[in-house]
């Protein structure tokens, strides 16, 4: 055998050895873009799940975003409502109330008046 058959039978060894461990990552990468191919199928289902539930509870917000504003609403009415009914009764019952307080005022000094001259 001569030198080149030597050197040949080298390389086409080595190339072979080459080539079974470029065929053994091959089928390592497939197995592994499998798997996260598995994973990422998983989650997907998850996130589909999640957005759904995060649908569902934007939507529950928004019903009670929506009742809390018309509950606002009327408790704005109401306090409105009661600060003029209040004002009003104030207005309606202060000058009556003062009058009468000052004709008892009135009505007990003279009473006393007429205690001291009798």
């Amino acid at each position: 055998m001569s030198a080149a058959e030597v050197t040949a039978l080298v390389v086409a060894v080595a190339a072979t050895v080459a080539l079974c461990l470029l065929v053994a990552v091959v089928v390592w990468l497939a197995r592994a873009v499998r798997a996260l191919n598995r994973e990422l199928d998983h989650v997907r289902v998850e996130v589909a799940a999640t957005v759904a539930a995060l649908e569902d509870a934007v939507g529950h917000a928004e019903a009670e975003m929506d009742r809390t504003d018309g509950l606002l609403d009327a408790a704005e009415r109401i306090t409105a409502a009661a600060e003029t009914r209040a004002r009003l009764t104030t207005d309606a019952l202060s000058t009556p109330v003062i009058k009468a307080l000052a004709i008892a005022a009135g009505t007990n000094r003279a009473a006393q008046r007429l205690k001291r001259t009798s």
